[in-house]
């Protein structure tokens, strides 16, 4: 076992504009069964000066009721990457962890962490809760999503390079439920204002012989609600673009053409339905040769509708979706 007083933890909170929930980030940082080296909360600035002015004041009471807390603020409206490299680049902790100021920390999130820590990886990681927007747990979508990310496969311990490099390509590894050894993560660096720019992270440093462990417990709370953010598909496809540009190994190969494969088919149904159909088509010549047969029917209809009048492919695209969320029985939370 790891001696606590060995390594010293960074928890970092990039905070966006959901006052009403970051008291309840901080206080899940502040109230830890073995204390935090320092809590950072990075403020990103809001275009809308009302809500960065709330932010602000909230995030500055914290600091003054918490001598552990600092406040960070960038100055431009930076995207989170580029939030959670900022925290990183000021953290003075061995190691690194974040939440979202919508989410909270186990009480027991750094004990646990330093109870897992012997082999010193570059990235520990386990499982989390999901909650509501009212705090209760989702057990059985918290479930679903331990098993749609392979999570319920791994064990307690230090994970082979072979291994490390799945449970990357398999987005398995959630970086608002691990501890990142500092100096990695200020050196490889999520790509700035790039939203999942930690699936493209972990699986580049997977690629170079990162090494990851697995704690078969949940760490954190992850909020699911009306609020949160989600991504436009220029977005999907410069992740796509960037792990398209990763180098992998042989064995890495068919994990990697897997992801960008159900990538492909999501940037493509985000940009019809935005309605930006000429981008829809231009990505899907470039990469929807590579797609696999999981998505190729998918593909297929995205490509019957692109082939049409864009108003005429965008409708039918939007119907088919719609029957397909309805009879879903995903749990309708928003992430």
């Amino acid at each position: 076992m790891t001696n606590s007083a060995d390594i010293s933890v960074t928890l970092g909170i990039p905070a966006y504009g959901r006052v009403q929930y970051l008291v309840e980030a901080v206080r899940s940082a502040v109230k830890q069964s073995v204390p935090a080296h320092e809590i950072i909360i990075s403020q990103n600035a809001h275009p809308d000066a009302e809500t960065d002015e709330r932010v602000q004041n909230a995030i500055t009471k914290l600091s003054a009721e918490h001598s552990s807390v600092r406040a960070n603020r960038n100055i431009e409206n930076c995207n989170l990457s580029s939030n959670i490299n900022s925290i990183a680049d000021q953290a003075t902790g061995e190691y690194v962890a974040f939440v979202g100021d919508d989410d909270r920390f186990r009480k027991d999130f750094i004990e646990l962490v330093l109870h897992n820590l012997d082999s010193r990886p570059d990235v520990l990681f386990g499982n989390h809760n999901i909650i509501d927007h009212q705090g209760i747990v989702q057990k059985e979508f918290t479930r679903r999503n331990s098993m749609k990310y392979f999570r319920d496969r791994l064990h307690t311990g230090v994970m082979t390079g072979a291994d490390a490099r799945q449970a990357a390509w398999n987005c398995s590894v959630p970086i608002f439920s691990a501890a990142i050894r500092t100096s990695v993560l200020r050196e490889k660096r999520l790509i700035d204002d790039l939203y999942g720019a930690d699936t493209e992270f972990f699986a580049r440093l997977a690629e170079g012989d990162g090494t990851f462990a697995f704690i078969n417990d949940t760490l954190t709370e992850i909020r699911y609600h009306l609020g949160n953010i989600g991504k436009p598909g220029g977005q999907y496809a410069r992740l796509v673009e960037a792990l398209h540009n990763i180098p992998v190994s042989a064995s890495s190969g068919v994990l990697k053409q897997d992801l960008i494969s159900a990538y492909t088919a999501i940037t493509v149904k985000k940009l019809i339905l935005e309605g930006n159909i000429q981008d829809a088509r231009n990505f899907l010549h470039r990469f929807g040769a590579e797609v696999n047969r999981m998505v190729k029917s998918k593909v297929a209809f995205q490509r019957l509708c692109l082939a049409m009048p864009d108003r005429m492919g965008k409708v039918l695209y939007s119907s088919v979706a719609t029957v397909i969320r309805a009879v879903s029985d995903t749990p309708q939370l928003n992430r």
